[in-house]
This record gives structure tokens, C-alpha cells and sequence, in this order.
């Protein structure tokens, strides 16, 4: 849906009317719900696309500056599962990390742009950690953001670390 509204903004040269609106939207939603990393990283992802990379750098600055321990998650017991299935907090945990983890590897995009490869790895290896299904090799290999690092011997040596 956000590439749709996007595209469509992008299409209209409204990209800066849309900020406007998602940080609106940003300031009604609730911070403790998995849905305003969404929304924050994408606003980032915005701010980098219209060229406003300082004001990218505060919006992924402040979604990693806020407490996030609501999220970590410890698995009860094997028999409530059975039980009553799949325990809701687990699952807001899980997509909570899919968030988080994207907005890692959008921040590790920012600043290959900003040309601050040891802060773009840092970020990298912690979307892997958190996601490493997602942001493997091959994920990291075609993003064109890293282009500007690759020749960087720490980029080298991430790279060659992933299988």
C-alpha cells in the first residue's frame, strides 16, 4: 500500500506533501504499537528519496532511541501453546522484529549515502541478526545504496562474513 500512495505522490511531484502527511500520521499513532516503526522507517525511506538525508538521519535516530523492551518476547510454556495456540504477544513480537530490522537495513542505506561506511555495516549486521532470512547476502548484494561503500574493506569483509 505505502509504494501505491508513493507512486502516486512521486507521479504528481508531491513527494514533500506526502512527508507532511506521514508525519501527521506518525503523530496520532500509538508508539508502543509495531505499526509506527513501519511508519517511521517509511517516512525515513521518504526523507532519503526526496533527498533530506540529515532529516532521514533524526527520523531513524529517534525510532532507535526509543525503548522497545515491550517487544522482547520470552515463550511461556509449550503447553499453553497447545492449548490456546500461538501466543499474540509472540506474534506482535515477530512483526515488531520484521519492522525493526527493516528500519536497520533503511538507516544502513542512509548512511552508504552519507559515505559513513563503519555506521552503514553496524546497522547492516544488526538487520541480519535481527532478520537474517531477509537481509542476506543476496538482499545486500542488489541494493544499489551500498554501491558508494562497496570498494570499503569493512563492506568487503561483512559481505564475505554472510554465506
Amino acid at each position: 500500500m505505502f509504494f501505491s500512495v508513493y507512486w502516486a505522490f512521486q507521479n504528481e511531484n508531491r513527494l514533500n506533501e506526502f512527508e507532511s502527511i506521514l508525519i501527521q500520521i506518525l503523530k496520532g499513532l500509538d508508539q508502543r504499537k509495531p505499526e509506527y516503526v513501519l511508519i517511521a522507517t517509511n517516512l525515513g525511506v521518504l526523507q532519503i528519496e526526496i533527498g533530506n538525508l540529515e532529516i532521514a538521519k533524526q527520523t531513524f535516530d529517534s525510532i532507535f532511541s526509543m525503548d522497545w523492551s515491550h517487544f522482547d518476547y520470552t515463550k511461556e510454556s509449550e503447553l499453553m501453546d497447545k492449548i490456546f495456540g500461538e501466543d499474540l504477544d509472540k506474534q506482535y513480537s515477530d512483526i515488531f522484529r520484521k519492522y525493526y530490522a527493516l528500519a536497520k537495513f533503511n538507516a544502513a542505506c542512509l548512511y552508504s549515502k552519507l559515505q559513513d561506511p563503519e555506521r552503514s555495516i553496524s546497522y547492516l549486521k544488526e538487520a541480519v541478526v535481527l532478520e537474517p532470512e531477509i537481509y542476506n547476502r543476496v538482499k545486500i548484494l542488489s541494493e544499489k545504496d551500498f554501491l558508494s561503500i562497496e570498494h570499503h574493506e569493512i563492506y568487503k569483509e561483512f559481505i564475505n562474513s554472510l554465506n
